[in-house]
Formats: structure tokens, sequence, C-alpha cells
């Protein structure tokens, strides 16, 4: 898999994260926009190591699984990982000042699951083209 593709696909991923960490500042803050961005941006590391820890998972998946079964399994790794942490945490995962509750945990996997399979269909699709 080429660097540019992992590169256009973690930003892809990156600002997709940044618009859903932005829409659930401004509903936990009542639309307080300068709350909301300097929130945004005080994330935004944390957002780019959850990225940068996927894309690792998502090219390591799909270097090493040959098979296109595993190769789609490659789409919950990350998800297997932050449930272990979530897991292991007990409960009660708090990042910064931030306390993460349950349902924006299962929310935040679901939609890095959607992402990691469309990311995973494009790279596949991309390859087969090449291919042939």
């Amino acid at each position: 898999m080429e660097f540019k593709t992992i590169i256009k696909f973690s930003s892809i991923h990156l600002a997709v994260l940044t618009c859903v960490l932005f829409l659930r500042f401004n509903d936990i803050e009542n639309g307080d926009m300068n709350v909301v961005v300097f929130g945004t941006f005080i994330y935004l590391p944390y957002l780019l190591c959850l990225t940068l820890l996927n894309s690792i998972l998502l090219t390591l998946g799909l270097n090493y699984f040959k098979t296109n079964l595993l190769k789609w399994f490659t789409a919950s790794l990350t998800s297997f990982a932050l449930t272990i942490w979530f897991l292991i945490s007990g409960g009660q995962l708090e990042i910064h000042f931030w306390k993460v509750k349950q349902n924006e945990f299962v929310t935040l996997n679901l939609i890095l699951f959607f992402l990691n399979l469309t990311t995973i269909y494009f790279i596949t699709k991309q390859q087969n083209e090449k291919a042939n």
C-alpha cells in the first residue's frame, strides 16, 4: 500500500472525527462557539493519536492478511483495541477533562468501524483495478 494512500485516508478519518467532535461539543455546550472551537482544538491531538493508531492497524492488517475475509476483519481491529481499553478502565474512560460515556464510546466505535469498512472497500477496489 502506498504512503500517499495512507495519508489520504488518514486525513479523511481525521476530518470526519474532528467534525464529530465539534458537533458533540456543540451539543454539550449548547452552542457556545468559543468553548466549542477551543474544546475542539484542545482535543485535536487526541484525535490525531487515534487516527494514527487506526492507520497503523489498518496498514498492518491490509499488508499482513492475504485473504479477503481477514482483510475485512481489519476494519474491527481499532474497535477491539478501544473496547479492551474501555473494559480495562472499568467503563470510566476519561480523556483530559472529558468523561466519555458508554453511548459516546459505542458511537465512536461505530463511526470508526464504518470509516474503516469504506477505506478497505476503496483500497481493495483500487488494488483490484491495478491488478487488472
